[in-house]
């Protein structure tokens, strides 16, 4: 039996794909702006079990588009508070935190006996997405990476078998996780297609290491898009997904939606 929650996803989510759906396991590393969403926007379609990493805390200038920010939690950590706010929703998910992050240690278990990964690690640490990556791919899980980009948002999706970060990126195969932090990621990889409404300032910002800006319903739609293509990838194995250096772009300022290629 499905639970009441969700009788409205059927008709368009059919009985038995609604238990798949049920007794999948999603880890989302990063649940500031479009993590945060993404597992609240899994946790409505009935993903049953999610793995939460997070080692930064709410601050005021989250509450314009952060999933759990308010002024309660200002201070509280990003897992723990968007772990709470679920719970509030549906008290029976399972959700397991890890409030320092990805690291060395953990970035194993993390991974472990789970169906899909997504990538929301802050662009500024590639390296701790490169160790998520690694642990992923070696356990032969696919990872979606999405970005919100003025007003519009990317998907990549890698695949075990296919192209790395590493190489998507560019970075040198040799190259230490110290030295990947240091690296100076181009940022064509993420936003090929830079809107020409945004200011070359906000550009340059991004590029030198600033804060980047970002709206509320650029990341909604970061949110929906991730969701929606990682509950389809677990009930449709037959649906073709783009992997990289394929992507998924949507804007909402020009109406486009198209599947670009960044090789």
């Amino acid at each position: 039996m499905i639970e009441q929650a969700f009788q409205r996803n059927m008709g368009i989510i059919g009985l038995d794909q609604q238990k798949i759906i049920r007794n999948a396991t999603v880890a989302i590393a990063g649940v500031g702006a479009d993590g945060g969403l993404t597992a609240e926007r899994l946790a409505r379609l009935g993903v049953g079990h999610l793995k939460l990493a997070d080692p930064g805390f709410f601050e005021e200038s989250n509450l314009n588009r952060q999933f759990g920010s308010n002024l309660k939690t200002i201070g509280k950590n990003k897992a723990e508070a968007v772990a709470e706010e679920i719970k509030e929703i549906f008290p029976s998910l399972k959700i397991e935190i890890y409030t320092d992050g990805i690291n060395v240690e953990n970035v194993n278990d993390f991974v472990s006996n789970v169906n899909v990964v997504v990538d929301e690690i802050e662009y500024s640490r590639l390296d701790l997405s490169v160790l998520l990556h690694r642990a992923a791919r070696r356990q032969g899980k696919f990872i979606f990476l999405g970005v919100n980009v003025g007003w519009g948002a990317n998907l990549f999706v890698f695949d075990p078998g296919g192209m790395t970060l590493e190489e998507y990126c560019e970075i040198p195969p040799a190259a230490s996780l110290e030295e990947i932090r240091k690296f100076k990621l181009s940022l064509d990889k993420f936003c090929p297609k830079v809107p020409e409404y945004v200011p070359q300032q906000v550009i340059q910002d991004v590029i030198e290491g600033k804060d980047i800006p970002s709206v509320s319903t650029a990341c909604s739609l970061v949110a929906s898009l991730l969701a929606t293509e990682v509950v389809l990838f677990l009930i449709d194995k037959k649906r073709k997904i783009p992997v990289v250096p394929e992507y998924i772009s949507i804007d909402l300022y020009r109406r486009e939606l198209y599947v670009g290629n960044n090789c």
